[in-house]
């Protein structure tokens, strides 16, 4: 599910600055939303039915994952990052 704010143990360094330029960080996110938008494309309805348990929602499917873990966690990033500039 990913590093939270509350356990930065989670994913030490992660308040640590970016080493890369906002045009390599562009471009790098850019390769990453189009594989993943790619891979998400190519799932059957199948596919995207099928159910796993994560170990703090239960049971799940791919697309509660791909909304929740994966569209909504980008949307709370960028409202972090916006706020950020507002501060």
């Amino acid at each position: 599910m990913g590093a939270r704010q509350d356990r930065p143990s989670d994913s030490p360094g992660w308040r640590a600055a970016p080493r890369a330029q906002p045009d390599e960080m562009l471009a790098q996110l850019q390769d990453e939303v189009r594989r993943a938008a790619d891979t998400i494309r190519r799932l059957s309805a199948a596919e995207r039915s099928k159910r796993g348990i994560n170990p703090e929602r239960g049971e799940v499917s791919v697309a509660y994952v791909i909304e929740s873990f994966i569209v909504d966690h980008a949307e709370e990033h960028l409202a972090q990052v916006k706020g950020a500039l507002r501060a």
